[in-house]
């Protein structure tokens, strides 16, 4: 019952991270026991935040989206949504609607200065990169090249001669190869960018095992359905048939027809 309790808390908290109006604390305990190779050490240097940036992300009582204090939407100014995003030459940029979206890519160069603005500000947060700079595939967790100071991942090993020969040329596809969800939402621990569930066609939630994605999408099968309260048929006019005369001459029903009537 605990254990259940504890994954539709980070179910929750996972929700508020990448989706709107969804308010509740990612952190939890392990679902199903992991071991030491489940559990895996990551790069310091990219798979983890730094220890202050990760203390403050599983502080009790805030949602992710209040921890990272992502960049406003370049458009409205309000926070952002991750799933909602338009790629440019520059990398991926993310608004608070898909109203604020369309508006950006119908005039994409008048909120060119905002825009660069969130990309700045995006470098700066605790993330993760999860898919192929040249391809765009998942990575594979174990080839990778170090470039101008930081870990450069890739899904095959065919990729990195191609990255390497032109690297500005995929440069906009690595800025969007990144997520800014660091940390499990069972255990809390970093993530391992190749285990993974994809909840809907633009949400997919990371995790630090395959034991806790598992009890992840469990909770997630097991929650309680949405109910809806069914709508009243409209209760139409009856033709009323009887005589009416003076008063305390309508007809009343006889029988079963009415509450005259005995009942059985």
């Amino acid at each position: 019952m605990m254990n259940s309790w504890m994954v539709m808390t980070g179910m929750a908290g996972m929700m508020a991270w990448l989706l709107p109006s969804c308010t509740a604390t990612a952190l939890a305990q392990c679902g199903t026991p992991c071991g030491p190779t489940q559990h895996a050490q990551v790069r310091q240097e990219q798979k983890a935040p730094a220890p202050a940036a990760d203390a403050a992300q599983r502080t009790p009582g805030k949602t992710n989206v209040e921890r990272q204090s992502l960049p406003p939407c370049p458009v409205t100014g309000d926070p952002i949504v991750l799933s909602i995003r338009t790629m440019t030459d520059g990398g991926p940029v993310y608004f608070s609607s898909e109203a604020a979206r369309d508006r950006f890519n119908a005039d994409p160069t008048k909120y060119t200065e905002n825009a660069a603005a969130q990309r700045d500000a995006l470098k700066k947060l605790p993330r993760v990169q999860v898919n192929c700079p040249v391809t765009g595939n998942q990575i594979d967790g174990k080839t990778e090249i170090f470039f101008e100071g930081k870990v450069v991942d890739f899904c095959c090993k065919n990729c990195v001669s191609k990255y390497d020969s032109d690297p500005e040329k995929y440069a906009a596809r690595l800025e969007a190869g990144y997520t800014y969800q660091t940390n499990c939402p069972v255990s809390g621990d970093a993530i391992n960018p190749t285990v993974y569930a994809e909840i809907s066609d633009d949400l997919r939630v990371y995790f630090c095992c395959a034991g806790d994605r598992d009890a992840f999408m469990k909770g997630l099968r097991n929650r309680p359905a949405a109910t809806t309260r069914p709508a009243r048929e409209p209760i139409s006019p009856q033709v009323d048939t009887g005589k009416r005369g003076e008063k305390g001459d309508e007809k009343k029903p006889s029988g079963h027809e009415g509450h005259g009537g005995s009942h059985p």
